[in-house]
């Protein structure tokens, strides 16, 4: 529960109304909230300035119908180069299939809400997300309140890796398993794969990364003992937009990026290799031992 604060500060013959809510998060932080009335007006009105800015109030029973709306809503983050709210609303349109109506709405900087008329094309775009195109992707969660940590929750996304130079003896499920694992927390179980036209076998993970954080370009694995069975495997992204070759981040390229500066004369550690242009097909131990 929030710490709300207020007090009536007197200067020069005109009264001030100072208002403060602590916010705590559960997971560590908080905000801090702070309103100013000037001068204090005798209606007592909501609504007041803080600098430049109006600044309104409103209570629970204000929200009441706009909270039970929530159960049909999702925020959406749009990372990339996305094109104007109503090329989206089409393209969505074309892509989500859905039945109902869908309202679409900037409500800050970077973050977009999708008001649905029907649980289910609610459900069918958020199980999917993300949703990646040519030069954009939209990470999608769930509606909830309070929702100070929703820009957190978009953070993260399932994405498509393949991992490959695994040596034949290490090409099993139990060491995809410890591969995949290695690279975020797995959504998806790995798979073998098999594509004679882009060099051999490779292991596709779907692991829950940080979108905010540079990939890992490579895994070295080996055995416990250190004495046979070491490699360096490396890791290709299926299916993504921007992605900087500079800072390993996805949503901009390298001209664009903001430590553009920090790179100049080092070599690039990501490049094309680091983007899988096609996908081979599912193979089994079983059929790799005939």
């Amino acid at each position: 529960m929030p710490i709300r604060l207020s007090a009536v500060v007197r200067r020069h013959g005109l009264a001030f109304r100072v208002r403060m809510a602590i916010n705590r998060w559960p997971t560590g932080g908080g905000s801090v909230w702070i309103a100013i009335t000037y001068p204090l007006s005798a209606s007592g009105s909501l609504i007041w300035r803080s600098s430049t800015m109006a600044v309104v109030q409103f209570d629970d029973e204000d929200l009441a119908v706009g909270l039970a709306r929530g159960e049909l809503s999702l925020i959406g983050r749009l990372i990339g180069s996305p094109p104007p709210l109503y090329a989206l609303g089409m393209m969505l349109g074309r892509v989500w299939r859905y039945k109902g109506d869908l309202i679409i709405s900037a409500v800050e900087e970077g973050l977009t809400q999708f008001l649905f008329s029907q649980k289910a094309d609610l459900h069918k775009a958020v199980t999917k997300s993300p949703w990646i195109f040519d030069n954009f992707m939209l990470v999608l969660a769930r509606w909830e309140d309070p929702t100070p940590p929703v820009a957190d929750r978009l953070r993260w996304a399932p994405m498509a890796l393949q991992i490959w130079k695994v040596p034949f003896e290490c090409f099993t499920e139990k060491i995809a398993w410890r591969l995949g694992s290695s690279l975020g927390v797995l959504h998806d179980p790995p798979t073998l794969h098999r594509s004679d036209a882009l060099g051999g076998l490779y292991v596709r993970a779907v692991p829950v990364l940080d979108l905010t954080a540079p990939l890992l370009d490579g895994i070295t694995a080996g055995h416990v003992d250190q004495t046979r069975g070491n490699f360096v495997a490396s890791v290709k992204m299926e299916k993504v937009p921007h992605f900087c070759f500079l800072c390993g981040v996805i949503g901009h390229i390298g001209e664009n990026c903001p430590r553009k500066e920090a790179f100049a004369g080092v070599t690039p550690k990501y490049g094309v290799f680091s983007v899988a242009t096609e996908s081979g097909s599912p193979v089994t131990e079983d059929t790799l031992s005939k």
